[in-house]
């Protein structure tokens, strides 16, 4: 449960600070709502639909949006991975294409009101551990130390005291473009992030597993509460 809040107050965060970086080159799809699916058995997180598409592969036929790829690696990609690292989103670089080969998935353009296009950041959520970058030097200069900070792999991991400092920092300019209310919201879901995020990680493993069993209700009470105190059986 802490894992999807998590993940929509990450969005909710980097739809403003986004906004403030790149000035309409390039939005989150911000997050709606999260929740249990009783359907599915699944927690769920609800984000805005982007009626877009994906940057233009090569082929012989796209000459029109044969920049496309490369213009979002370069100008959107590339310059969102510096402002991740640098405002404590360590674990959200691998979303940005830090060593990842296929991130490029994650963004699809938009058409603007104004005729125009913006890039769009669909997915900030991680599927497996940043363990396995393509670029070996990715691996050893950032991932290995970032790892050895937070003190596991990183999986969005995000450095609560180093975003705060880097938004006091930013607080006047960010006041400027985003406005002194949004900006208040911003600092009250960095808080509401820190608390989920903290509950999130300092719950082991184990037990993470056995409480989503008992939300699917594949056991009792009674026997996660057993199994609480047998990690080994529970294994």
């Amino acid at each position: 449960e802490q894992a999807v809040k998590s993940a929509y107050f990450r969005r909710k965060i980097l739809s403003d600070l986004v906004e403030y970086w790149f000035s309409g080159k390039l939005k989150v799809a911000d997050a709606k709502s999260f929740g249990w699916n009783e359907q599915h058995k699944a927690y769920e997180l609800s984000a805005e639909f982007i009626d877009g598409r994906h940057a233009a592969l090569h082929n012989p036929f796209s000459r029109q949006g044969e920049s496309e790829l490369s213009d979002l690696v370069n100008d959107i990609m590339a310059p969102l991975q510096e402002k991740f690292i640098e405002s404590g989103f360590d674990g959200l670089a691998w979303q940005a294409g830090k060593g990842n080969p296929v991130a490029s998935n994650n963004f699809m353009i938009q058409k603007t009101p104004a005729d125009g296009i913006c890039q769009v950041v669909i997915d900030l959520e991680s599927g497996v551990p940043a363990l396995f970058p393509m670029n070996p030097l990715s691996f050893f200069s950032f991932y290995v130390p970032m790892s050895f900070k937070h003190r596991r792999a990183l999986f969005d991991d995000v450095n609560i005291q180093q975003l705060v400092d880097y938004i006091l920092k930013h607080e006047s300019r960010l006041e400027e473009r985003l406005g002194s209310e949004r900006t208040k919201s911003l600092f009250e879901n960095v808080l509401r992030l820190s608390t989920e995020q903290f509950q999130w990680k300092s719950v082991k493993r184990a037990d993470r597993s056995i409480h989503y069993q008992l939300k699917k209700e594949k056991i009792t009470k009674e026997q996660a509460d057993w199994y609480s105190n047998h990690h080994g059986v529970w294994y």
